[in-house]
């Protein structure tokens, strides 16, 4: 198995989640004050008491791209790839899964391109009325604080 490098120069969405809060819990027994290790066992086996959960640990989960669309992933599935998937934090990048919506320039056969003043607004333009759609479904999410598009650039692995 390979990671690969891409580097991506366009327009871009960044979505700041909403994190949830889960506790994270061991079971002990409350009358000896072992730790129960075993998963499912649920009376101590040196005393036999009741085994109880007591919590540990919180951490903050973000959903990503796939989690946000999760209940209508037949209509956008596909329609942005979510560039650091693998990042558990509040941001979410996504760039456009298309090669027709003019969210960047184009480069030729030397890999070079030429950005002048007025591109980045015409890509954040081209982007936002593309994905206008899924842009609008992601933005009244209940667990998306906000939605911005930007133009840059992205160093990603898949």
């Amino acid at each position: 198995m390979g990671v690969e490098t891409n580097f991506f120069v366009g327009a871009y969405a960044v979505i700041k989640a909403k994190g949830k809060i889960e506790t994270i819990t061991k079971k002990k027994c409350p009358k000896c004050n072992r730790d129960i290790k075993r998963k499912g066992e649920l009376f101590c086996s040196s005393c036999g008491s009741r085994a109880e959960d007591y919590p540990v640990d919180q951490e903050t989960i973000y959903p990503n791209l796939y989690d946000l669309i999760e209940k209508d992933e037949d209509k956008y599935d596909d329609v942005l790839f979510q560039t650091n998937v693998e990042d558990q934090d509040d941001e979410i990048i996504v760039i456009g899964n298309s090669s027709v919506d003019n969210s960047g320039p184009k480069t030729n056969s030397e890999y070079e391109t030429e950005i002048k003043k007025e591109d980045p607004d015409k890509y954040v333009a081209n982007f936002k009325n593309h994905y206008a759609e899924i842009l609008d479904f992601l933005s009244n999410h209940p667990d998306v604080e906000s939605l911005k598009v930007t133009f840059g650039t992205i160093l990603y692995y898949s």
